[in-house]
């Protein structure tokens, strides 16, 4: 794992980690899957494609595509699918099992820097919530709440979103001079040749907080109108990502949730946010200039209905189309709606909230689907009128429907088309298909083996995957580890782990309620965790030889007769006993083979005769 240089938790921690979460119902919290036989398929996530490679097995907790070569764990999938950390992801599945992490990362200054930027951050926005209402100690503060005042935020919504005020910047530093390291880390404070100091001095502070709350950065809006920038925001870290999160989806599901709504508006500022709750309505801010893929999966997570609403200027119409194509791409199922309001140009959700807000109830019903707010802002949609345009037209929006994966939305995107150009279904249909398909940048290359495989250890580990409990025809594992391939050396080692015990299985409540039965269930749970926590950690060990492995791997089944397992596992022990018996005979010609070698030597020579008689029947 790519991240073990990094951290200090042990592998079994982590794979203990692992086994309390389902893979089933992580994946299918963003990809829309189907049952096929003992597994599930759908279309997958990390690359571009029109007919459904990626595949699921929860039996092995594993996932991988037949077309781009992806594949791993829940951990590995988290990571890629939602562009998080190995730590915010591993903590995440630690608050699942219960494990206490702290004393594994605190070891190095980098963890130690990780694990206590959650609670400076939380310290921070403490400071910043108490200098709001202490106008003694902050006489500048009157200003934020004049300020607040003037939109009207009452006290209750300052409380809901934790504002508050970021007074004289020695001050800041000097009450928060415990967490000065995490707080540089996060931008909060930065580093002058005479010290540190605080990046937020007289601005209204606006936490940003993650889906459970927790605070993970911070925006400040200047008081001063002389202040530059505007807005202020903290910068990304390894608690904080901006394209992963929605400033207000927390506060707004826990308004209105408690972790889901009907329906929640995704608006521009920050303070549309605040307005939308003046008017009891969830809504939810990209923290950029427009929404991301990541964003996009945390709504679907917590709602049926998406409303976009941008602002008439040039900024929201880009906004709008940016959003629009990402919806074009991602799309597969239609379990959740998504619609468009378009303001008049000058106009914002708080200004008209906090003025007008049945003008502005009345824009909400008016919102248009969003496949048709897309169509009608393309860049060639103002030349439509003439021939040119319309060719100009049909071209620009060809090229955005080829990147769409569900093949009826493209054809409804087509008809579309179609009548605002006038052109034929057909004859878009025609230049659609002469396009390539483009291949998205999350796909992994596949790479050609430049050697054959070893055809036998392929076979074998496609049973051991699918049933565990044959690591005991792995007889000498030693042999394998020192003396195999990278595959059959991984083989022996997990075998060696496995049958040690080693790799078993957290318990879980379902163990646990077996145990607490009547009657002698022990030795049932120790199978039942053997085998689980087998399949699962020759899953992870796989996943991190080249990817040619995994895809000889995953482009057969499993043969089902243990007979086969037997000859398979022999053959391999032959191979590497006949290698270290050639390595011994060249020893002896040079007169180098000691007492210790000679009987080494032997017990080769018996070895290797049981390995021809027991793989006589294998075919390779």
């Amino acid at each position: 794992m790519s991240d073990k240089g990094l951290l200090t938790i042990p592998q079994n921690v982590i794979d203990k980690c692992i086994d309390q979460v389902d893979i089933l119902e992580i994946v299918q919290a963003d990809v829309k899957l189907k049952k096929s036989g003992r597994d599930y398929v759908g279309l997958c996530p990390f690359h571009k494609e029109r007919s459904p490679s990626f595949s699921v097995s929860p039996e092995k907790q594993f996932f991988y595509c037949f077309g781009c070569g992806a594949g791993g764990n829940a951990l590995e999938f988290m990571k890629n699918f939602h562009n998080r950390s190995f730590i915010s992801v591993i903590q995440e599945f630690a608050d699942i099992a219960r494990e206490d992490l702290t004393p594994y990362l605190m070891s190095s200054q980098q963890d130690k820097r990780a694990i206590n930027l959650l609670p400076a951050l939380q310290a921070a926005n403490d400071l910043f919530a108490n200098g709001l209402n202490d106008t003694v100690d902050n006489p500048k503060a009157e200003f934020a709440l004049q300020y607040l005042d003037s939109r009207k935020v009452s006290a209750e919504l300052i409380q809901r979103f934790s504002l508050g005020y970021a007074g004289y910047g020695p001050k800041i530093v000097e009450l928060l001079s415990d967490h000065l390291t995490a707080l540089l880390e996060a931008g909060v404070f930065g580093q002058k040749d005479h010290g540190p100091y605080s990046m937020f001095r007289n601005r209204l502070m606006l936490p940003i907080r993650d889906i459970k709350g927790k605070v993970v950065a911070m925006s400040g809006r200047a008081l001063d109108p002389e202040d530059e920038p505007k807005y202020l925001n903290s910068k990304e870290s390894s608690a904080f990502t901006k394209t992963n999160l929605l400033y207000g989806f927390y506060e707004s599901l826990k308004a209105f949730g408690p972790n889901f709504v009907d329906q929640i508006y995704v608006v521009e500022g920050q303070f549309d946010v605040i307005a939308h709750h003046m008017i009891e309505k969830p809504a939810a801010g990209a923290l950029g200039s427009s929404i991301s893929i990541q964003q996009l999966r945390l709504l679907r997570r917590h709602t049926r209905h998406v409303t976009f609403v941008f602002d008439g200027d040039s900024a929201g119409l880009k906004a709008l189309v940016s959003t629009g194509i990402l919806l074009l791409e991602s799309l597969t199922d239609y379990d959740v709606t998504y619609d468009m309001v378009i303001l008049d140009k000058g106009d914002d959700p708080h200004s008209l909230i906090t003025t007008v807000p049945d003008v502005y109830l009345a824009k909400l019903e008016d919102r248009q689907p969003w496949l048709d707010a897309l169509l009608d802002n393309l860049d060639a949609s103002p030349h439509l009128a003439t021939q040119e345009g319309r060719m100009a037209y049909a071209n620009e929006a060809i090229e955005l429907i080829q990147q769409a994966r569900d093949p009826l939305l493209r054809y409804q995107t087509l008809e579309k088309v179609a009548e605002k150009t006038g052109f034929p279904v057909k004859a878009l249909e025609e230049k659609l298909e002469a396009m390539p398909l483009p291949r998205s940048g999350h796909a992994k290359s596949k790479v050609t083996p430049t050697k054959s495989m070893n055809e036998a250890a392929i076979r074998l580990t496609r049973m051991l995957w699918d049933n565990p409990s044959l690591s005991k025809l792995i007889t000498e594992p030693v042999l394998w580890i020192h003396h195999g391939d990278e595959l059959v050396s991984l083989l022996g080692s997990w075998a060696q782990q496995h049958q040690a015990g080693e790799l078993d299985a957290s318990l879980t409540p379902e163990d646990q309620e077996k145990l607490d039965r009547p009657g002698d269930w022990s030795k049932n749970v120790a199978q039942h965790r053997r085998y689980r926590g087998g399949a699962a950690a020759l899953g992870r060990m796989l996943s991190e030889l080249p990817s040619h492995y995994m895809e000889q791997l995953m482009r057969g089944e499993p043969e089902a007769v243990e007979s086969t397992a037997v000859s398979l596992s022999w053959h391999i022990t032959g191979i590497c006993a006949r290698k270290v018996m050639v390595e011994l005979s060249s020893k002896a010609g040079q007169g180098t083979m000691t007492d210790e070698d000679r009987t080494n030597f032997a017990n080769l020579v018996t070895i290797n005769r049981n390995a021809m008689n027991r793989s006589k029947s294998i075919d390779t």
